[in-house]
């Protein structure tokens, strides 16, 4: 569920992608930093009224992602976070 620019509370369907890469620390510093695996999500409406763009989300995060279970958690704390920033004072 999302507040379009009206305010009111639509539902949509996300068409997801996701990739998952490993990051090395540059040759030399091998010692001070550890390898880190860093996962892409790519959300996009996939069903858009014709009066609007598609609502288009990328996210990168260093949160383990195995399963849907595991995307909709990424994207849920990371839309209750924008929700939180843009109604604030």
């Amino acid at each position: 569920m999302f507040v379009n620019r009206e305010g009111e509370l639509i539902s949509t369907t996300l068409a997801l992608r996701v990739k998952t890469i490993d990051l090395h620390p540059p040759i030399g510093k091998e010692a001070q930093s550890p390898d880190t695996t860093i996962t892409f999500i790519s959300a996009i409406e996939a069903e858009t009224p014709d009066n609007r763009e598609p609502i288009r989300w990328s996210f990168i995060t260093n949160l383990p992602v195995k399963s849907k279970k595991d995307i909709k958690q990424v994207l849920d704390w990371d839309i209750y976070n924008y929700i939180d920033i843009a109604t604030s004072d």
